[in-house]
């Protein structure tokens, strides 16, 4: 260091004196301190940015059906830990990884939360238990946690939660043929898990005025009965009815009549239910007369089948069929008549009947057929007996159109023309293993290449020729019957023709012996084979 250096530093210090040293201080701070804000506002901006970042700025809820809920944005939310952003972002905060679906699991539907992020979005299937510690969630790769039951009670107690609770829907209101009527209008306030009363906001509500079917007299029934209760019927814009529900019985209608009812319900805040409100309701009621059952005959045997007929029927889906037996009638409608082919339970049984019962709406009725004694093989003998002869047992159960040539013109295959053959159910040998019958045969009597007759009118559905039935027609009689023409040697007809009791299906061929000229004939209904004979008996009718 310089001798001149020295000099100046000590002149230097000399010269400091704390007030000197003050007001440099403060001139600095002053300097500075536009500096030093704008470095604290850029961290905490940084860190407020971080904050914002971690939680999702939008929640979307869903039902099990992916109806939309509820959705919420962070600057439309509601204040304070109640809202649907702040309820979700704590539940995905706080979820605990699990290996499995807790035991006491939640029995309610499940939700879909949906929670969208600055630069993405996560969903969530949570399944909200109101038993202890019951809730979970699961994410989109199947991985499953548990909802800790602060914030389960949390969602459970909120506004949000509506659709879990049972009481926040209305009883049902049902029609006498027990259709459900949906309200048009509801104020409705049902009790949460905290005991307060919230109104409902989610009740499905019928958005255009619903035409229902009644037969012969008009009821409305509740599912839980309202306090009170006023029914309202019009007709041709003119009241022809006021008064409580038990009164409409006393209403004389007229079928095909259209009349339109409001009906007004409540139900009391002070009975001590966990729900309470009212529920209006507005439709039309169309008047049919009441539904009539009957079958046409009282017993059959292997191979048969009975015709059951309801009449003033509307709709096919409200007609109910029990039965101990398995088996469920397909029906068919035409106009307002129904049919259904019972065949008789296929191969031996133990019951000594067929007993079942049918209803539609109010209308109800009891059957028994009873069952007779036969020797005809099994349904699996049968079975088993198309295969030998190179037939696929699957083709019968081929579903059947639905429309209705069995009630035109029958007609057996003429007797002048033809003699019986093998019978249905009939045993023979053919390539050396016992076989069955599942057709009846018809032999030529004087000659050869006799044309075939259609025996029902109905559509052709299928042709083909077959190394042991020779050329084959199958034809639709509607009602799930069908006739499977075999063993001819031409067809006339192809597959989408249109045929008339009478008209010609083809030609006779060569029968199963190899030697006897005529045809063949197999009727079947669904999966179940049936004896063609049945369908020229007298009893037959429609």
């Amino acid at each position: 260091m310089s001798e001149q250096f020295k000099e100046l530093l000590l002149r230097f210090k000399q010269s400091l004196t704390p007030k000197k040293i003050l007001l440099s201080f403060l001139i600095a701070l002053i300097i500075l301190f536009p500096t030093v804000l704008a470095i604290i506002s850029v961290a905490h901006s940084s860190n407020d940015a971080t904050t914002v970042s971690s939680r999702a700025s939008t929640v979307i809820l869903y039902n099990e059906d992916g109806v939309e809920l509820y959705r919420e944005n962070a600057d439309e939310a509601l204040a304070g830990d109640s809202s649907l952003i702040s309820i979700f972002n704590t539940i995905f905060d706080n979820k605990l990884e699990i290996d499995d679906i807790p035991s006491n699991a939640a029995t309610e539907p499940p939700l879909k939360a949906e929670l969208i992020w600055e630069n993405g979005k996560d969903t969530l299937t949570c399944y909200f238990s109101f038993s202890e510690n019951g809730s979970f969630c699961a994410d989109e790769a199947d991985n499953y946690y548990r909802i800790p039951a602060e914030d389960s009670e949390r969602f459970l107690s909120s506004a949000f939660a509506e659709t879990l609770y049972t009481d926040s829907t209305p009883p049902q209101m049902l029609t006498a043929e027990g259709d459900t009527v949906l309200p048009t209008s509801t104020e409705w306030y049902y009790k949460n898990m905290n005991g307060l009363y919230l109104r409902a906001q989610k009740n499905a509500l019928a958005d255009e005025k619903l035409t229902y079917h009644v037969t012969s007299a008009i009821s409305v029934d509740f599912t839980d009965e309202p306090d009170a209760c006023t029914v309202e019927v019009y007709s041709d814009g003119e009241k022809v009815f006021m008064g409580a529900p038990e009164e409409l019985a006393y209403m004389i209608l007229d079928s095909d009549s259209v009349l339109s009812v409001n009906v007004n319900a409540q139900w009391s805040y002070l009975n001590e239910r966990n729900f309470y409100g009212g529920v209006s309701y507005s439709f039309d009621i169309l008047i049919h007369n009441r539904a009539e059952f009957s079958i046409d005959r009282s017993s059959f045997a292997a191979g048969e089948f009975a015709i059951l007929k309801a009449n003033n029927i509307s709709t096919l889906s409200k007609l109910s069929f029990v039965t101990d037996m398995d088996f469920k009638p397909e029906f068919t409608l035409v106009g307002e008549v129904a049919y259904a082919i019972i065949p008789c339970p296929n191969g031996q049984t133990e019951a000594e009947s067929f007993d079942f019962s049918i209803s539609y709406g109010v209308s109800s009725n009891k059957f028994s057929i009873a069952i007779e004694d036969s020797e005809l093989p099994s349904s699996s003998d049968f079975a088993l007996s198309l295969t030998r002869l190179n037939v696929d047992p699957n083709d019968f159960g081929k579903a059947s159109e639905r429309y209705s040539f069995l009630s035109g013109l029958r007609r057996a295959p003429s007797e002048t023309d033809f003699s019986a053959g093998r019978v249905f159910g009939e045993s023979f040998t053919y390539n050396y293993s016992r076989t069955y019958s599942f057709f009846n045969e018809y032999v030529c009597i004087d000659s050869s290449a006799i044309p075939v007759l259609a025996c029902s009118g109905g559509k052709v559905i299928y042709t083909d020729v077959s190394d042991t039935l020779g050329s084959v027609a199958i034809v639709d009689l509607g009602f799930g019957i069908r006739l499977w023409y075999c063993n001819l040697s031409t067809l006339n007809v192809s597959v989408g023709d249109y045929v008339a009791a009478g008209d010609v299906i083809g030609v006779t061929g060569t029968l199963l012996d190899g030697k006897s000229e005529g045809f063949t004939l197999t009727m079947s209904y669904y999966s179940q084979i049936l004896d063609v004979n049945c369908l020229f008996s007298n009893d037959f009718k429609l």
